[in-house]
């Protein structure tokens, strides 16, 4: 089959329904921690005037953005230094920020919930952004639990890469969701014995999560090219989540799903807003700075009297101030100084030539 009859917007390298996406997916999630969850975990003073229950399945959007956007990453990256390079600068100054700033939070009003309780440990492990692998840590703020995933997914794609199986991408994610349905299985019937955490063997293999990944390399891959072969994988995808995951939110990952058939489609179009775009730009900073901290002010402001559709008003504007100042001022100049860095030493004389031809030459 050949190509669809539309593609989605691009504005350089960049496909701006992506961004929109990420936008609309971070908004969605800040709400629903804004409502829903800060409900169950603090209690509201007052009712909110909106309840964004679904706002949590951003999460999945998440997903699939990601595994669209790092096989569209890997092509154009020439060597896996290169990847290394670019996932680390993009992931870890503005998420190091947003830890610094959540911690001072905390110190300066409090603990956002009870039972808070991060350690010191806690805090280390939460550095790394691995801290799901290590039983018993607490992370800093309740949203960081997606991004060991993430780190997770990179590293399988990195290892794809570098065994250069980037060509049989299709069959490496079937066995990715194959090996994470094993698991599910297995494991709820209670019939493994593992030396290793069994959360960590879980997560090695993404959990219940694993489809939304495959999915979205397969969704790249059907914006190339129409293939049967991945349609069938899709579908594989969608009967992976129906296994694992409940009714709803099987109902919700048809609608994600529906959305990124529309994305490949080049059907979105009508999402690029400015608003939209921005808040896809600063999406990263405002999921790593909004949860504890906009928890935080809600609690004091509607102690003194604000209702809840204030509070939540003023932690949002907040967050995104935060969001927009660590975006700018440390995301954005963070990542073009270490890739500067790094392609600087990748250039330099002592890295074009061998120890060998190093010693000829002396």
């Amino acid at each position: 089959m050949g190509m669809p009859t539309s593609q989605p917007k691009a504005q350089g390298t960049r496909i701006l329904e992506l961004d929109a996406l990420r936008g609309l997916a971070a908004l969605v999630v800040v709400l629903y921690h804004y409502t829903v969850r800060y409900q169950d975990k603090v209690g509201h003073l007052s009712e909110p005037s909106v309840r964004v229950a679904w706002g949590h399945y951003g999460v999945e959007l998440f997903f699939l953005l990601s595994g669209f956007v790092i096989f569209l990453t890997l092509e154009k990256t020439a060597r896996a230094r290169d990847f290394v390079v670019s996932r680390a600068s993009r992931l870890y100054p503005g998420y190091w920020v947003g830890m610094a700033l959540t911690l001072g939070a905390v110190g300066l009003l409090g603990q956002p919930f009870e039972g808070y309780g991060v350690r010191g440990r806690d805090v280390v492990f939460n550095a790394t952004m691995l801290q799901r692998y290590v039983p018993g840590t607490v992370h800093v703020d309740g949203a960081y639990w997606t991004l060991s995933l993430e780190l997770t997914f990179y590293g399988w794609a990195l290892l794809l890469t570098v065994c250069g199986g980037l060509g049989r991408v299709r069959l490496a994610m079937g066995l990715l969701v194959g090996a994470a349905l094993v698991l599910h299985g297995v494991t709820a019937g209670g019939h493994i014995s593992s030396p290793l955490p069994l959360r960590a063997v879980r997560q090695v293999f993404l959990g219940p999560y694993s489809p939304y990944f495959a999915a979205g390399v397969l969704f790249y891959r059907l914006r190339q090219e129409v293939r049967h072969s991945d349609l069938m994988g899709l579908a594989f995808c969608l009967g992976a989540v129906a296994w694992m995951r409940s009714g709803e939110e099987f109902l919700a990952s048809l609608v994600c799903f529906g959305i990124f058939g529309l994305l490949v489609a080049g059907r979105l179009s009508f999402l690029c807003s400015r608003p939209l775009l921005f808040l896809g730009g600063i999406s990263y900073s405002l999921y790593v700075v909004h949860q504890n901290i906009g928890y935080l002010v809600i609690r004091h402001l509607e102690q003194r009297g604000v209702n809840a559709d204030g509070a939540i008003a003023a932690a949002l504007a907040l967050s995104l101030t935060l969001a927009t100042a660590v975006t700018f001022g440390v995301e954005r100049p963070a990542q073009r100084a270490i890739r500067s860095w790094a392609r600087r030493r990748a250039s330099s004389p002592s890295r074009q030539t061998g120890p060998a031809t190093r010693a000829v030459r002396a």
